[in-house]
């Protein structure tokens, strides 16, 4: 797909790999809106009264082996939480080095700090949709203007994937992103529903001084494993 920044120039395009899976963008899971953290309905306590509404949630992380012994602290409310579809690209920032920002990457990272409260990546946005209910993401930044503009998707060579029963997949650098999402459509939904292929390669080339820039690779392995 194709992104534009209109903070940044309303004309200027840059095109980009898809990394999440398809069914990530009508399958996501509910999540905190402040953290990002999945999470997880907790069932209705027993001896509650019937006319008591019920609808809470507790982070992932934070779900016990007995919900008794889950604090109220720890309790989220269903207006705290959201759906998370979505579609997510990697972009890799150049001109870090240089004082002033110059490259388009850098700009459009600049911009989405000033966005954050925290100014430390990863952060979540929120807004109130049409009927006052808190709604993932946001759309319109400071300056009235789309925050993101997307241009796509558009067809690529990876989704024919399925159509075979071996496959090998190989990246290099930030072309990893196709590769990684095919590992994520096949881990989180096709191989559950016994999808070809049967057995999958993956070779991928990247210089050692760039490894660290790929720790969300190691984040998703470790999150699908």
């Amino acid at each position: 797909l194709y992104l534009n920044c209109p903070h940044v120039s309303t004309n200027e395009w840059h095109p980009f790999t898809i990394s999440s899976a398809p069914d990530d963008l009508k399958f996501g899971p509910r999540i905190h809106l402040l953290s990002g953290e999945e999470v997880a309905e907790v069932p209705r306590p027993r001896g509650l009264p019937s006319g008591v509404k019920w609808s809470k949630f507790c982070k992932v992380s934070q779900v016990p082996n007995d919900w008794s012994e889950l604090n109220e602290n720890q309790l989220l409310d269903k207006s705290d939480t959201g759906y998370h579809d979505y579609v997510s690209v990697h972009i890799k920032v150049h001109g870090l080095e240089e004082q002033k920002a110059r490259t388009w990457t850098r700009k459009v990272k600049e911009y989405l700090e000033l966005l954050s409260p925290q100014k430390k990546f990863p952060f979540y946005f929120k807004r109130l949709d049409d009927r006052g209910d808190v709604s993932v993401g946001k759309r319109v930044g400071p300056d009235n203007l789309p925050i993101i503009r997307v241009d796509g998707p558009h067809s690529a060579p990876s989704e024919h994937f399925c159509n075979y029963g071996t496959v090998m997949i190989v990246g290099a650098g930030i072309g990893l992103t196709p590769c990684a999402s095919i590992l994520s459509s096949l881990t989180k939904y096709k191989w559950r529903k016994n999808f070809s292929p049967e057995i999958v390669h993956l070779y991928w080339v990247v210089r050692q001084n760039e490894v660290d820039s790929f720790q969300w690779l190691g984040h998703m392995l470790t999150e699908l494993s």
